[in-house]
């Protein structure tokens, strides 16, 4: 599995992942031809069969990469069983430049109603630029919450949605916790 960071400017999988150390190149120097694929992977230690590339910092002109993000997400898909890219939050220009060469879609929200809002039209645009193959995770998922309708339950994100739900991830304070560690 390879897995590239493509919220340019606001990078964080390698934080997240706890290998910010290694980096010695990113998305946009693979793009630019700067550095050789392998140079841009970082391995995981701890999975052994799990890679990052991170994003850069800053990278102008999204548009004129789109070529070059393409043929790499080509070059990566005969090396990896699996290619996820992680879009930044939002529509704007970054969010499409990372949606353009996907052929598939997890759509991750939480079941709070303006994050599913915000998520009904990610869906909308998806299936606009023809994604079609669409799964849903909810993030910060309570039962308990879902039982007394403090929060949107499964089957009210589902209803409204009409796309397969690909599982819940609880909430745990415990993930902030371990992040700041």
């Amino acid at each position: 599995v390879v897995m590239l960071d493509a919220d340019m400017g606001l990078r964080n999988l390698d934080v997240v992942m706890g290998l910010e150390e290694q980096i010695n190149y990113n998305l946009f120097d693979l793009l630019e031809n700067r550095c050789r694929l392998q140079q841009a992977l970082i391995r995981d230690k701890r999975f052994p069969n799990l890679y990052i590339i991170p994003a850069p910092l800053t990278m102008p002109k999204l548009e004129q990469y789109e070529d070059s993000f393409r043929s790499l997400i080509h070059t990566l898909e005969q090396k990896f069983d699996y290619c996820l890219i992680d879009c930044p939050a939002g529509i704007d220009c970054g969010f499409h430049f990372a949606v353009s060469v996907a052929n598939r879609a997890i759509l991750l929200t939480t079941p709070h109603i303006s994050a599913v809002k915000d998520a009904g039209r990610v869906l909308r645009i998806l299936d606009s630029i023809g994604i079609h193959q669409i799964e849903l995770i909810i993030n910060e998922y309570d039962e308990k919450l879902a039982k007394r309708h403090s929060i949107l339950s499964k089957d009210d994100i589902s209803e409204l949605f009409d796309i397969p739900i690909l599982g819940t991830i609880p909430h745990d304070a415990k993930v902030g916790i371990s992040q700041n560690h």
